[in-house]
């Protein structure tokens, strides 16, 4: 039996399905999983072990997904036995095409109204009930929320970052896709400056989409035992959520990667998406209805409460 998953967008996009990816490698235990999705994530779920393999989603044969059956398009398409698409807000358009291309092996999973559950609890909700099964579901939803790390991530991330194996460490991510989405950068590095202070060491982590950071960052005079990775593996980033005390970082795939990691943390998070897109597991959501109203002591005050009952626990 083969599989096909398409999921469109970027990492955060990604991520809030993986649970529903668990899922359907539980219950259909010797198919071959398939995903379409973009470069970084496949790569990260493939290592991961989730799927078997996944192309870009910018791969042309997905086009032939929105087209009528021909012997170009029903070749690649035949092989699939189940074709499962995760689309947030689908046009009614784009569902009938792929309904007419693919007929009853298709799950078309549409986020148009999910009933006031994040996406991620949605998504699997309604996967879950795509399965035929025995086996009652939708409870196994905690279960699923996480991400296997594998012990080779921490090779990497300890040549990068020599103080990942002290202990607490801290993880902070202060980008997003949307500028509107960030906290001022200068309020992530007073943490920083509060938490070596505090005999604390960590990491701030950036991608591409901030690159415009990088003057400030390389700049900065970093505390002992602080450090910056730009553009780490994401196996690296997710070794080092997973053995990190506190994850801090805004609403973007890192932090929903946090979140899979099983992270304890805080996100700041606009008021209008926090609702959809709160990350699963152990963060703890701050929102408002513009990141400038969040101020650095309430979030300083959440930070050592979280490391207080890290350094309480045996």
């Amino acid at each position: 039996m083969e599989i096909l998953g398409v999921r469109w967008g970027g990492l955060g996009d990604l991520l809030v399905i993986l649970p529903s990816i668990q899922l359907i490698r539980r219950l259909y235990p010797q198919a071959k999983f398939i995903l379409a999705a973009g470069q970084e994530g496949g790569s990260l779920l493939k290592a991961a072990g989730l799927i078997d393999n996944f192309i870009p989603s910018e791969d042309r044969r997905l086009a032939s997904l929105f087209q009528l059956p021909s012997e170009a398009s029903d070749e690649w398409l035949r092989r699939f036995d189940r074709v499962f698409v995760w689309l947030n807000r689908p046009k009614a358009e784009w569902v009938a095409l792929m309904e007419r291309s693919l007929g009853k092996k298709l799950s078309v999973l549409a986020a148009n109204d999910c009933l006031g559950l994040t996406l991620s609890r949605y998504f699997f909700m309604m996967t879950a009930k795509a399965i035929p099964s025995d086996t009652e579901k939708e409870h196994l939803y905690e279960k699923m929320a996480f991400l296997p790390i594998r012990p080779e991530w921490g090779k990497e991330a300890e040549e990068l970052f020599p103080s990942a194996k002290a202990a607490p460490l801290v993880v902070i991510h202060p980008g997003s896709g949307g500028r509107q989405k960030r906290w001022e950068l200068g309020n992530f590095l007073e943490i920083v400056n509060r938490l070596s202070a505090e005999g604390v060491s960590g990491a701030i982590i950036t991608g591409p989409a901030e690159n415009e950071y990088l003057p400030f960052l390389s700049s900065f005079p970093w505390p002992p035992s602080w450090g910056w990775l730009n553009e780490p593996l994401l196996s690296t980033v997710a070794w080092l959520l997973a053995k990190s005390a506190l994850y801090l970082g805004n609403d973007s795939g890192v932090t929903q990667l946090a979140g899979l990691c099983g992270c304890r943390g805080v996100a700041l998070f606009l008021e209008e998406n926090a609702r959809l897109w709160a990350p699963p597991g152990r963060i703890q959501v701050i929102k408002a209805g513009s990141l400038s109203e969040i101020k650095v002591e309430g979030v300083w005050e959440e930070i050592k409460a979280i490391l207080s009952s890290f350094r309480d626990t045996p």
